[in-house]
Order: structure tokens, then C-alpha cells, then sequence
């Protein structure tokens, strides 16, 4: 287990929309009512959504009550960096994707749409450093190389 992501975590990840998109929305930006946690990457609804690490679904679906703003989600635990990844705003989770399923880098998890607080299609794309004391988001941009 590592819980220093500059000394053992990926120094790089697969980027979830392979380069198609433009970034919307960037993490630490002020909103109306809160600091945005993650990197708003603006394509096309239905465009396909990939792992950007092997891990393990967590969560795949709609949020509960206090996560609906992220609508259809999928949480993605790379167990071995210490690491989580979110990607929210789906139009729909692929097929088989499921909690308890491993998947590969570059694994089609789910398809960009608009769903819960959102104002276009876009992918919301998260990166959480999991330690023993909490989870807390981390800038994705420097782990998505060229973006």
C-alpha cells in the first residue's frame, strides 16, 4: 500500500476520453457554492469513457442522495497507489460494469452524458488520494500527460 502519490503512484494515466473532448472545467476552479474537485473534460454525449487505471469498481450508477450531483457515476480504487478515480456525469455505465469488477487500463466503463448537476455533456473526472486519515481530491491534470 503507498500513500505518497509522487513517490509510488502512476506518473501517468490512460486519459479516460482518449485526447477527443476539450477541457471545460478545471480542478481548484471556484463555483457558485463550492471548489471544483476534479477536471470537466467537454465531448460529445455517448462518447466512450475508459479506465484510466487498473483497479476495482466501487460504485457504478446513479448517486445516492448526497452524491446526486455527480448523477451517473462510476468509482474506480487502484488499490496498490493509494489512489481513487470518479467519473461522473455518465449518460450510462457501460454493460457488465459493475462494483466488485476488475478492470484494465483503457476498459470501456461508460459513455459521457449530462446527468445530475451538469449544464452540457462533459466528463467530470476526479483523482482521490485514499490515506489512513481520509480521501482527499488531487489535481487529475498532471497524471493526464499532453492535456
Amino acid at each position: 500500500m503507498c500513500y505518497e502519490v509522487n513517490q509510488c503512484g502512476p506518473s501517468e494515466m490512460f486519459d479516460p476520453l482518449e485526447g477527443r473532448g476539450r477541457i471545460s472545467g478545471v480542478f481548484g476552479e471556484q463555483r457558485a457554492n463550492h471548489t471544483h474537485k476534479g477536471l470537466d473534460l467537454a465531448a460529445p454525449t455517448e462518447t466512450q469513457v475508459l479506465a484510466a487505471e487498473r483497479g476495482v469498481v466501487t460504485h457504478a450508477g446513479a448517486g445516492s442522495a448526497r452524491m446526486s450531483a455527480y448523477g451517473n457515476y462510476i468509482d474506480i480504487e487502484h488499490v496498490d497507489f493509494g489512489l481513487r478515480t470518479r467519473y461522473a456525469h455518465l449518460s450510462r455505465v457501460a454493460p457488465g460494469v459493475r462494483p466488485g469488477l476488475t478492470v484494465d487500463r483503457g476498459s470501456l466503463i461508460g459513455f459521457v452524458g449530462s446527468t445530475g448537476r451538469s449544464t452540457g455533456p462533459h466528463l467530470h473526472f476526479e483523482v482521490i488520494q485514499v490515506t489512513p486519515r481520509g480521501a482527499q481530491p488531487i489535481n487529475p491534470r498532471p497524471f493526464l500527460v499532453g492535456r
